[in-house]
């Protein structure tokens, strides 16, 4: 080394020369550095050129200094005052040049003194640790030029000092100790884009992280620091550790209000939680949700925002591990359902509730309902509905199908629970979140959602909880919500319809059901179907169904129709029907079916489709191109608008439906379609209602038909009984046809059913069918040869048939009751055989006799059953044969004085009602029903005047009992002696009105006349709605009588037509029965024209016929009544009869004697209910009785019924002064063979339940026509081959 240079030479040359010239100088003697004064030198050079105002930014500078510099540490490595100069001149370089880099020249002698530097920093120690900012902006210099950091490459002298800068930066309260935290992470970001890996491979970050595992020992300020480095360059799956991770959560827990330490913190656990679910269940097993309650419960909005993201990380890793952690602790249940939900966080913490809710279990259930985390979850759906619709919908669901059955809680044994969440959950208003989001759907997959939770939640919902949904707000919000979505969304029709059904399903509210067809949500649906393609069936197949439901609720709680039926639904339906093809009629057939039978039920509807003539597009759906549903659906709805009444049936007829129907069942009879066979059999059952049909059905080979069905589907119980029950219907024509219907092969096949069938309506049309049998005498005696008697009692005595088949018991017991009183077991042979009547017959001879229906039966002459319009029946009338010689003298034998007329019955039996015709309830009303002929004047007298009546034809009827005193009827007589019409301002106005001169008033026998036969059948259709009798059945009833007619003393006795003419054409017609005590109103009818019915024809003839009871009085002074039979003050139609007083009254089953008022008829009653309303020991009973209001003050109970044989036995024997004697009846076999009851008893075989039958009635009958009667009492029995 060259000769020194003191301090003070140095001063001199400074001070002479130049700065940079003088500097220059000094440095070229500094060649060699000898020791450490030269070192000094070197740096005070340095300190003055800087003092003295050189310029860094000379290239001389920089270049002589870092020579000699470089010289000096490599003498000196250790030397402070080089390092501190080396530092200094680096940061002033930093300062001066506003952070450029050094010229490219310098940047090798730059990097060969930073390496001089951090070695020496390396051995020198903590001394030099004050310029460590100095190292972090040469490397920040550097960094501009990578090629030159290599120059950096001893690692561990950089590790060494980073290790240095650590320890200054672990310092407490020292500013230096924060500055050198502050450049240790800056220097750490200088390093990481060139020496990252290098340094990680050599462990330089397990400072790091020793750093962080004693972070209870950092300032928070500090450790934001390097928890930002260590997150900017430690790979995140190894920066976590399971210490490190704790160490964190407990600074969290320490200081959670230190926002900016929780936002490094958290995002650091997000990151890592990010990375897999391996690794978020790590975390997660750490406790880390421990630390989230701690800073969740400060509620400090933008901390809580980081917990969120840290919980949703989780939550998209790992759903289930979060939901088992959650769950376990309480604590974040709470702190869930309290915090504060930031703004833009109502998403996450929507996801993070809904994450809980799908992930619950049976066994945590408890949980999500002590919490309310449905609830929480719905408030923060409302806040983002956009965005949580699907979300929150999807996890709701989920809790309504853990709650939509106990079956998962049996398992666990939490059924108690399953009971209790149940009913807390829909104690809730959750249907207002359903409402609420209805109002929100903007797109598609939201209605899917929404209405997908709304049907699940209906489903779901006990029935206790309904009214909850069916409130008139959330209603209207539903239909309003409906009709947006289903034009917004038509992808989602379906759903939305469907959810609707089961919405709609559910409500049973009256007030509910009329908002719906207020608002006229039945026309939105009807669009739907409108609008809906030909190709779009599943539309049509859910709308059509939801359309079947709300006009079952229409018709069930509102009872009204018309609204469906003034938008055209059935028009839509028929023409969506003729739209599709075979097989898309068959898929919605059903719900079609529905919907016209339950509009065609109300007969109103009804009406109005007759009216606008749906009948013929109901006709037109029977084509052979539609599928069996479709064309029983029009068969069956035809059927309800046919029970509209006969005016439809008429127009059906005229229609030929009946034709196409029997086409029907004639091609499907062996078929399996037995829905469509007994569509076809109800619709021929209703229409066949008159004799014209009926006799048509015949001539069309109905019955074979029916046959055949039977045949085939004897194991369908409903096509049988419909077969049946047509089969019944025909079987009670005329009685002059009826042999043409049931005829030994229906007697074989209503056998086999019989014995077959365990369907209670098969066995009582069965029964129906034998009854019409029973009608014939050759019938009635084939039924007993056959036996049917048993397999009949053992279908009435069995439980089950009589639930099924409520009118089998009633049925059954007339057939055996009939079989019981008309036959007697024993050997026809013995006994001759002859008819006692024989009916005069018309020239044509028409229908042709046969001999015995049940033998076969000529085919031909089967088929001539028709119409008998051009017959002349004018002559048409039974007369009663005398008593030959044979039989007077049986009878001398027997007692009876044959010279006066014998009481002859041909049938008795007992006539019941299912259906009380007072009150239209059910209740049994029983009557009394002989047969008889050719009665004399004063029998027919003396049964009237017993209390019996007669409805026209040749059966005679007396009340036996009725199922409650009001509906009893009572025989009614006016005594004409004390009658004024001039009384009454209305009769004396109809006898004023009456135009007298135009009116002809005749009287003739009863006879077939074309003009009355036309006015019976108008006057019924008007005014009665009855189809139109055949002649036949007019004759059985208007001409056919019980009386014969007779002449005593200038009066005309017997039965006559009162012929009223207006202007010679007749315009009412009345039936009376003349009799020695008065005439008998049997039956009236007239026309009903405006002109005519003007005149009240009703009540004129009613004046009438009492004028000439007095007329006739004057020829005999007994007769002062006339008898309008009976009245019945409950029932409208009766009512007019109690308008004639003074009046008579008399009811067999009431009191034994007519009594003389109202006021009597009024207090019989109640004493009639007092006496059958006592107990046992005589007092007034305490059992409530329903009852009726009869007058202002009183009530008089009205379920006591009422039995006629009581009182008769009682008169009878005050009469007779002796109990009735049934044994000493006569009895007629074969109308033969005369002998006594009792006798009869012990020569036949007659069994002790027939015995105590014909005991039990024929004592009725006796003690019913009074002992003048019983005297000459002759009853007709037919004898029958035994059965073994």
């Amino acid at each position: 080394m060259g000769q020194s240079l003191n301090r003070s030479d140095l001063s001199e040359v400074l001070e002479c020369s130049s700065p940079d010239s003088t500097l220059s100088g000094a440095m070229g003697d500094l060649s060699d550095i000898a020791g450490d004064r030269d070192v000094e030198v070197l740096i005070e050079c340095a300190e003055a050129y800087s003092r003295e105002g050189g310029s860094p930014e000379n290239p001389l500078y920089g270049s002589e200094i870092q020579r000699h510099m470089s010289m000096a540490f490599s003498k000196y490595p250790g030397h402070e005052g080089l390092i501190s100069l080396a530092f200094s001149i680096v940061t002033r370089n930093d300062a001066v040049c506003k952070n450029k880099p050094p010229s490219e020249e310098l940047l090798p002698i730059a990097c060969e003194l930073l390496n001089h530097s951090l070695n020496s920093f390396a051995t020198i120690g903590s001394n030099w640790r004050v310029h460590h900012k100095a190292l972090v902006i040469v490397v920040k210099q550097l960094r501009q030029y990578p090629g030159h950091l290599p120059a950096l490459c001893d690692v561990a002298i950089l590790a060494h000092l980073i290790n240095g800068m650590l320890d200054i930066s672990m310092q407490r309260d020292s500013q230096i100790a924060l500055q050198a935290g502050m450049d240790l992470v800056e220097l750490l970001k200088l390093l990481d884009k060139c020496q990252l890996d290098e340094l990680s491979t050599r462990g330089v970050y397990n400072h790091l992280w020793t750093l962080l595992q004693d972070c209870e020992s950092i300032r928070p300020d500090y450790l934001i620091q390097i928890i930002t480095c260590t997150e900017y360059f430690v790979p995140r799956a190894e920066l976590l550790t399971e210490n490190v991770s704790l160490c964190l959560l407990h600074m969290a827990k320490q200081l959670p209000s230190n926002q900016e330490l929780q936002r490094r913190i958290w995002n650091l656990f997000t990151a890592h939680c990010k990375l897999s679910a391996e690794l978020t269940k790590q975390v997660l097993a750490l406790n880390t949700l421990d630390a989230a309650v701690a800073v969740l419960q400060q509620d400090n909005v933008p901390i809580s925002c980081f917990v969120l993201e840290f919980l949703e990380g989780c939550r998209k890793t790992a759903p289930q591990t979060l939901s088992q952690f959650c769950l376990k602790q309480d604590s974040v249940g709470e702190v869930l359902m309290k915090i504060t939900v930031p703004d833009g966080y109502f998403e996450q913490m929507c996801g993070l509730l809904a994450c809980l809710i799908d992930n619950c279990s049976v066994m945590t259930c408890a949980k999500l309902f002590q919490f309310k985390m449905v609830s929480r979850l719905e408030d923060c759906a409302r806040k983002v509905p956009q965005h949580c619709i699907p979300v929150a919908c999807r996890s709701i669901e989920k809790v309504l199908i853990l709650l939509s059955s106990d079956t998962i809680f049996l398992a666990h044994q939490q059924e108690d629970n399953f009971q209790i969440f149940k009913t807390q959950f829909f104690g809730e208003d959750h249907h207002l979140f359903i409402q609420d989001m209805l109002t929100c759907i903007k797109t598609s997959s939201q209605a899917e959602f929404v209405y997908t939770l709304l049907q699940r939640f209906v489903r779901v919902c006990p029935q206790e909880s309904i009214p909850s949904i069916s409130t008139p707000y959330f209603v209207k919000g539903f239909i309003t919500g409906f009709s947006r979505d289903i034009v917004l969304f038509p992808e989602q029709i379906r759903r939305i319809v469907f959810s609707a059904h089961v919405f709609l399903f559910q409500i049973k509210i009256k007030s509910v059901i009329e908002i719906f067809r207020d608002v006229g949500f039945h026309t939105t649906v009807i669009n739907i179907i409108r609008r809906s393609e030909s190709h779009d069936i599943l539309t049509v197949m859910v709308t059509v169904s939801f359309l079947s439901l709300l006009t079952s609720k229409y018709h069930e709680y509102l009872k009204d129709l018309k609204p469906l039926l003034n938008c055209n639904m059935l028009d839509t339906l028929i023409e969506k029907v003729f739209l599709f093809g075979h097989d898309e009629r068959t898929q919605f057939g059903d719900d079609v079916t529905r919907i016209f039978l339950t509009m065609t039920a109300d007969k109103d509807i009804a009406q109005e489709l007759f009216r606008n003539n749906y009948i013929e597009r109901l006709l037109d759906l029977l084509g052979a191109n539609f599928p069996s549903i479709i064309q029983r659906c029009a068969i069956h709805s035809i059927g309800n608008i046919a029970l509209g009444g006969h005016k439809v049936k008429q127009v059906l007829t005229d229609r030929y439906v009946h034709h196409l129907l029997l086409d029907i069942l004639k091609e499907k009879a062996e078929s399996e379609d037995t829905y469509l066979l007994s569509a076809c059999g109800r619709l021929l059952h209703i229409l066949a209602s008159c004799d014209s049909v009926k006799r048509e059905f015949v001539e069309l080979g109905c019955v074979d038909t029916l046959l055949r069905v039977l045949r085939s589907k004897r194991d369908h119980a409903e096509v049988c009984w419909r077969a049946l029950g047509l089969l019944s219907s025909l079987g009670f024509i005329t009685a002059v046809h009826r042999r043409y219907v049931v005829n030994q092969d229906v007697l074989d096949m209503v056998v086999d059913v019989l014995s077959a069938s365990a369907h209670g309506k098969v066995i009582s049309y069965a029964a129906l069918i034998l009854l019409a049998i029973a009608e014939l005498d050759d019938g009635i005696v084939r039924l007993r040869e056959m036996g049917i008697h048993r397999p009949l009692d053992k279908a009435t005595r069995s439980s089950i048939y009589k639930i099924q088949g409520p009118d089998l018991e009633r049925w059954a017991g007339h057939v055996l009751e009939k079989l019981s009183l008309y036959t007697v077991a024993g050997d026809p042979a013995v006994v001759p055989n002859v008819s006692l009547l024989e009916p005069r017959r018309s020239s044509n001879d028409w229908p042709p006799l046969l001999a015995n229906p049940f033998l076969p039966v000529d085919k031909c002459a089967a088929a001539q059953v028709g119409s008998d319009n051009n017959l002349d029946l004018s002559c048409h009338s039974p007369v009663a044969v005398g008593l030959d010689d044979a039989a007077k003298q049986q009878l001398l034998q027997l007692g009876i004085d044959a010279s006066q007329p014998v009481f002859r019955v041909g049938r008795v039996y007992g006539g019941s009602h299912g259906l009380c015709s007072n009150c239209e309830m059910d209740g049994l009303s029983e009557e009394l029903v002989i047969r008889s002929n050719g009665l004399t004047p004063h029998q027919y007298q003396s049964l009237i005047d017993n209390g019996w009546y007669r409805r026209g034809g040749v059966k005679m009827f007396r009340l036996r009992q009725n199922h409650r005193v009001q509906c009893c009827d009572w025989e009614t007589r006016v005594s004409v002696e004390q009658f004024d019409y001039k009384l009454s301002k209305h009769y004396s106005k109809v006898v004023r009105r009456m135009p007298m001169a135009r009116l002809t008033v005749e009287s003739l026998p009863t006879h077939f006349s074309q003009d009355a036969f036309l006015l019976y059948n108008e006057y019924n259709f008007k005014k009665h709605d009855k189809t139109a009798k055949s002649k036949q059945s007019y004759i059985e009833h208007a001409v056919d009588s019980v009386i014969s007619n007779q002449t005593v003393n200038g009066i005309q006795y017997g039965t006559y037509h009162q012929l009223y003419r207006l202007d010679g054409k007749l315009v009412a017609v009345g039936l009376i029965d003349i009799v020695p005590k008065g005439i008998v109103s049997a039956y009236m009818w007239y026309s009903l024209d405006k002109e005519v019915s003007k005149y009240s024809l009703g009540v004129y003839s009613a004046l009438k016929e009492i004028e000439m009871v007095r007329e006739l009085s004057k020829k005999n002074p007994e007769m002062k009544y006339y008898y309008l039979q009976g009245w019945n003050d409950s029932n409208k139609k009766l009512a007019y009869k109690a308008n004639y007083p003074p009046e008579e009254f008399y009811c067999a089953c009431i009191t034994p004697e007519w009594l003389p008022s109202l006021e009597a008829v009024k207090e019989a009653k109640e004493k009639y209910l007092q006496q059958h309303t006592q107990d046992q020991n005589g007092h007034p009973s305490s059992t409530p009785i329903a009852e009726e209001t009869t007058d202002k003050d009183k009530k008089v109970s009205t379920d006591v019924p009422c039995i006629a044989l009581e009182k008769d036995r009682a008169k009878y024997q005050q009469l007779t002064g002796h109990k009735p004697d049934v044994s000493k009846i006569v009895v007629c076999l074969n109308y033969t063979t005369y002998m006594r009851l009792g006798e009869m008893f012990s020569k036949y075989s007659v069994d002790q339940s027939q015995k105590e039958i014909m005991e039990r009635r024929f004592e009725e009958l006796l003690v019913a026509i009074g002992p003048h009667l019983g005297a000459n009492l002759v009853v007709d029995l037919k004898v029958a081959p035994s059965v073994s």
